[in-house]
């Protein structure tokens, strides 16, 4: 009723009318936009079962933008063990301001704590005051550098202090109304001898799923050219993980690049119909005083018709850990399926599969299928299918074949033209021995890009009631890297 009277108001006020005071109505300013934008990330990666491997990363970013005057408040901390071993455990506190001069210089200071105690840092304090200029300053892009002198406190087991020198470029690109690039070089000497020095670079890509959630994924590497007796020079990281905006953002339209855990919003569109064929690649690397690799890769082809549908699939997953295998294995998968009307359908699967760790040297199964889709549509497409089968296998070096029965769910829902998410979930159960039987089960995000490039974090279980030998029952592992469609 309000927006009724409100319009008929406007109407009269047009044909030159009077409006009474009970029918008028005051409509408050708009709250002006808050300087301040919190934003927090968070990151997992981990392989469970017949190995143990865990990353875990944390941010928090506080960033103020008032007139002439900018502030950064950040907390960064990662977090790595492989079989119960600690492999990463670093701390880094920073925050700096920045007084613009005129439109492109600029001076400030920077504080920046670190600690890592897998390289035997105690800890690393500089305060160290800049001035800076930009090279390239607009809506879309800043890219920047920076030149001090200062002041740093370190111990890494030997106590020291001394002048330094920061130099050091930044860059942040908008790329899309939803994907921002950002990479930055900070290059700290001693003030008396150059060839004393450490290096950090970073880079990385943001890109917005919601209002407040995005998906980060970035690279960091370390240099220290006078490391601790026994350490590496060189400590590299790669995370991907999801981030949050505490408070909210200002409208995109509107809002300039800045330093964030998120970019920008996208506007939702109808999926495509028929093929549609990824290959992804993902991994979490830990390389310096600590050598870790958990790495994944697949490839999907799908294609949905009006009375067929195929399904392809190639995965495979490799991790080691100071050069010993943790994760091998791969699994390959094609399926071919005839609708008899919109929901019912039959169906024909073969899968291979070779899991090293596990000692599988071969599972191979086979089988028919009646399945129905509860739902299917250009969105989202929910179906149940089971049917008898047969296995072939070699575990832990003893061979057996027997017949099963399988039952399968799967489901594939594109929730925007950003955001889909997807997951199967199967059971295969010899027919001879109820206890001889395996869960295997997958999902996956992804967030688009572009039309052909996208973020894809993935999860993949097994469970063998009947592992080998000295196997455990579960595998589990999570992976984030990038998908392309071809």
């Amino acid at each position: 009723m309000g927006s009724l009277s409100t319009f008929c108001a406007a109407i009269t006020v047009a044909m030159g009318g009077e409006v009474s005071p009970k029918a008028a109505k005051t409509v408050a300013p708009p709250a002006p936009a808050s300087p301040w934008e919190v934003t927090a990330a968070t990151g997992v990666g981990f392989a469970t079962g017949n190995t143990d491997n865990l990353n875990l990363s944390a941010q928090l970013l506080a960033s103020y933008f008032k007139g002439p005057h900018e502030l950064y408040l950040g907390a960064d901390y990662f977090y790595a063990e492989n079989l119960g071993v600690q492999t990463t455990n670093n701390l880094h506190l920073y925050a700096t301001y920045n007084r613009l001069l005129t439109d492109l210089f600029y001076l400030g200071s920077a504080f920046d704590f670190f600690t890592d105690e897998p390289a035997a840092l105690d800890y690393r304090l500089t305060a160290i005051p800049h001035l800076g200029y930009f090279l390239v300053k607009n809506d879309q892009v800043k890219l920047s550098v920076e030149a001090g002198l200062g002041y740093l406190w370190e111990d890494q087991g030997v106590r020291n202090d001394s002048l330094v020198w920061r130099l050091s470029q930044r860059l942040e690109m908008g790329l899309s109304d939803r994907v921002t690039l950002w990479e930055s070089v900070s290059l700290v000497p001693q003030a008396s001898d150059f060839s004393n020095n450490y290096v950090v670079a970073e880079a990385g890509l943001r890109t917005r799923l919601s209002d407040r959630w995005a998906f980060r994924t970035f690279v960091r590497n370390i240099y220290d050219s006078t490391p601790a007796i026994g350490q590496v020079e060189n400590d590299l990281s790669l995370i991907a993980g999801v981030s949050y905006a505490l408070g909210g953002l200002p409208a995109e339209e509107a809002a300039p690049v800045r330093r964030s855990l998120k970019p920008a919003m996208a506007a939702p569109a109808p999926p495509a119909l028929g093929w549609t064929r990824t290959a992804g690649l993902g991994f979490a690397l830990s390389q310096g005083n600590s050598e870790a690799l958990l790495a994944s890769a697949n490839v999907l082809a799908d294609y949905r018709g009006k009375s067929n549908e195929v399904f392809l699939s190639a995965i495979g997953a490799y991790g080691e850990n100071d050069g010993v295998e943790t994760v091998k294995n791969v699994r390959l998968g094609t399926q071919y399926n005839r609708l008899l009307s919109d929901h019912w359908f039959v169906g024909l699967e073969g899968r291979f599969a070779h899991d090293a760790v596990a000692l599988v040297d071969y599972r191979v199964t086979s089988r028919a299928a009646l399945g129905c889709y509860l739902v299917r549509n250009e969105a989202v497409q929910l179906s149940f299918e089971a049917g008898p089968g047969y296995l072939w296998e070699e575990v832990g070096g003893i061979q057996s074949d027997y017949m099963t029965v399988e039952a399968v769910q799967k489901l594939n829902w594109k929730l925007s033209d950003t955001v889909s998410i997807g997951e199967n979930i199967g059971w295969v159960g010899s027919t001879e021995d109820s206890e001889d039987y395996l869960i295997q089960a997958t999902a996956f995000v992804d967030v688009a890009v572009s039309d052909r490039l996208s973020f894809r974090t993935t999860v993949t279980n097994t469970f063998d009631n009947t592992p080998a030998a000295g196997s455990k029952r579960n595998d589990l592992i999570l992976t984030a890297g990038v998908a392309v469609k071809f």
